[in-house]
C-alpha cells in the first residue's frame, strides 16, 4: 500500500490522503426529518439508532476502483482503490474525491453491495477542492437499488458523533466511529508536488481512517452526510474531513446542466493564531475587537506567501 506523508512543522505528524494502491434531477440535500420515509427520529415510533441507520444507507456507498494510465497535473498513473456514495440515484451521480476522479484521463468502475459493478464516468473535478463527481447508467444495475445520501453540511459541529462508512483499508465495508473536534483545521498537507486543497478548512476527527477510505460520506445518526472524508494521519487516529458548502454550490449547477463557475482570488490564505498575529504587527485594539465580535475564533486570515 503506497502512503504520501509529510512530517508537518505546525502539526507536528504525518498526513496521508486516505486511497489504497492495488491490494441531480435535484441537489439532495437533507433537513431534519427530510430523509425519504423516515422522519427525524429515524425509524417511525422509535429513536433513531446506528445499526439502523447503517442498514438502511450501506446500499449507497460504493467501492471504486481506478486506472489512470497517464500523469496530468499533480496526478500519476496509478491503479488504486476508494470510496464514493450515491447521491441522485435516479441520475447515477456518485461523489468522491478530486484525487479519486483524478484532474486528467481516467478508467473507473464502481462496485456496490452486491457486488454489482457499473462503469463510472467523471461529471465533475474541482479545480482547488478535494472533491469531485462520477455519472453511472442506472439500467446497468439490475438487483440491487442503492440508497441515496442526503447532504447536510450544516450537521457539522463540535461534539457530533458521526461514522464513517468506506472501503477502508481495502475492505469493501468498513465502519469507523468518531466525534467532530475541529471545524477549522488548516487543509492537510500532502507534500510537495502533491495535490493540496487551500482556501478551506477542514474538519478533525480521532476515527482513524486509512488507505481506500478517500471519499466516504461521514454520516450522522440519522443517516445525513455531514463531510466528505478526504486523508488522515499516519501514526495517529486523526482524520480530515472536507466540509460540503462548495459541494452543494456545484451540485446546484449540475443539476441545471450548467457549468461550474469558478473565480480565483489568486492568493492563498492562512489561518492564524492571534499571538502570532501580533508578532506580525497585529495591534491590541483590532485583536480586542475581532475577539469580541467573533469570541470562538481563535485567529485571523493572513495573506500566505
Amino acid at each position: 500500500m503506497s502512503r504520501i506523508s509529510l512530517l508537518l512543522s505546525l502539526f507536528a505528524l504525518s498526513v496521508t490522503p486516505a486511497f489504497s494502491a492495488p491490494s441531480a434531477t435535484a441537489v439532495r440535500t437533507a433537513t431534519p426529518g427530510s430523509v425519504p420515509g423516515i422522519p427525524a427520529s429515524g425509524i417511525p415510533g422509535t429513536p433513531a439508532n446506528w445499526a439502523q441507520t447503517l442498514e438502511r444507507i450501506a446500499t449507497g456507498v460504493v467501492t471504486i476502483q481506478i486506472d489512470s494510465t497517464r500523469a496530468f497535473d499533480t496526478e500519476w498513473n496509478t491503479t488504486a482503490q476508494a470510496t464514493g456514495f450515491v447521491i441522485d440515484a435516479k441520475r447515477g451521480l456518485i461523489l468522491t474525491n478530486r484525487h479519486v476522479v483524478t484532474s486528467g484521463p481516467v478508467t473507473a468502475q464502481a462496485i456496490f453491495l452486491n457486488r454489482e459493478e457499473v462503469q463510472l464516468h467523471p461529471v465533475y473535478r474541482d479545480p482547488i477542492h478535494d472533491f469531485g463527481i462520477y455519472h453511472y447508467d442506472p439500467a446497468k444495475l439490475h438487483f440491487i437499488q442503492p440508497a441515496e445520501l442526503p447532504l447536510y453540511p450544516q450537521g457539522a459541529v463540535i461534539g457530533r458523533e458521526i461514522r464513517v462508512v468506506g472501503n477502508d483499508a481495502g475492505e469493501q465495508l468498513s465502519i469507523l466511529a468518531g466525534t467532530l473536534a475541529r471545524l477549522d483545521r488548516e487543509a492537510p498537507e500532502y507534500g510537495y508536488g502533491k495535490y493540496n486543497d487551500f482556501n478551506t478548512f477542514y474538519f478533525q476527527a480521532a476515527s482513524s481512517t486509512s488507505g481506500g477510505s478517500s471519499g466516504s460520506p461521514v454520516i450522522d445518526i440519522e443517516g445525513r452526510v455531514v463531510a466528505l472524508n478526504a486523508g488522515g494521519a499516519t501514526g495517529a487516529a486523526s482524520s480530515f474531513y472536507l466540509p460540503l458548502t462548495a459541494v452543494v454550490r456545484a451540485l446546484k449547477y449540475i443539476d441545471g446542466g450548467k457549468s461550474v463557475p469558478r473565480g480565483t482570488l489568486e492568493t492563498v490564505f492562512k489561518y492564524t493564531p492571534y499571538d502570532e498575529l501580533k508578532r506580525l504587527g497585529l495591534n491590541s485594539e483590532t485583536e480586542a475587537s475581532m475577539r469580541k465580535a467573533y469570541p470562538k475564533l481563535t485567529g485571523m486570515l493572513v495573506v500566505g506567501g
